[in-house]
């Protein structure tokens, strides 16, 4: 991987359930990585609308308008999934989901709670657990 991208990449998963408390101390002590994934759900709490442009590069000179032609993949995604990268009209970041879909997070289930009921995860529509519920 290295050796394609003519650089040395350094992935550091984290943790989900810590992540939050961990992007604070990352912004004030100015140890961000050249590339760090943000959720949305993530922003509020680090003052990110003023952050934005101090700590991260203004893509727009390169991305904006016909620009962004020079990069076909890039150009393949909607414009809509753009938009969580977007402070004070400049790109700063690059979509995380490439389609029109807006997701905020995912849905998980207990499977020792719906097994009980006997709920599997061959739901497929909530008329399906509306049969499961009892209900019409």
């Amino acid at each position: 991987m290295n050796q394609a991208l003519g650089a040395n990449l350094d992935i550091q998963p984290a943790n989900g359930n810590t992540y939050g408390n961990a992007l604070p101390p990352l912004f004030s002590g100015n140890k961000l990585p050249d590339w760090i994934n943000i959720p949305s759900w993530n922003t509020q709490p680090l003052n990110f609308g003023q952050a934005v442009a101090a700590k991260f590069a203004d893509l727009t000179p390169y991305l904006s308008g016909d620009k962004i032609k020079k990069y076909p993949n890039l150009a393949n995604i909607a414009p809509a999934a753009w938009q969580a990268g977007i402070w004070n009209n400049k790109i700063y970041g690059l979509p995380v989901y490439p389609s029109n879909v807006v997701f905020s997070g995912a849905i998980f289930y207990r499977q020792d709670i719906l097994g009980k009921l006997g709920i599997t995860p061959d739901v497929k529509s909530a008329a399906d657990l509306s049969v499961t519920f009892g209900k019409p």
